[in-house]
C-alpha cells in the first residue's frame, strides 16, 4: 500500500470530534490539549476509550448533540475539537 493510501486511510479512521460524522459511534482516543473547558468536559465523561456518538448538529452545524455514558450534551464544536476519535467498530 502506498504512503499516500495509508495517510488517507489513518485520515478516515482518526479524527477530531468536532469533524467526526453523525450518528457513528466513535471511541475517544486522547486529548491534544488541556484547558478548563476540556477538563470540564472531561469530568462529565468524555475520557479516553469512551464511546461517544454525535446525535445531531443545529441548523448552522454548531453547537452538537452529543451521546456520552448514556446521556446527552450540547457542545460547541471548537469545545470539542480537542478529542481525537477513532470509529470503534472499523476494520482494519
Amino acid at each position: 500500500m502506498s504512503n499516500q493510501n495509508q495517510n488517507d486511510k489513518i485520515y478516515k479512521v482518526r479524527n477530531t470530534l468536532s469533524k467526526a460524522p453523525k450518528h457513528e459511534e466513535l471511541i475517544l482516543l486522547s486529548v491534544k490539549e488541556e484547558n478548563p473547558i476540556v477538563n470540564r468536559l472531561m469530568e462529565m465523561g468524555l475520557i479516553q476509550d469512551e464511546i461517544v456518538k454525535i446525535l445531531q448538529e443545529a441548523p448552522l452545524g454548531d453547537p452538537i448533540e452529543i451521546e456520552v455514558m448514556g446521556y446527552k450534551l450540547c457542545v460547541r464544536k471548537k469545545e470539542v475539537s480537542y478529542f481525537e476519535v477513532e470509529y470503534a467498530n472499523h476494520n482494519d
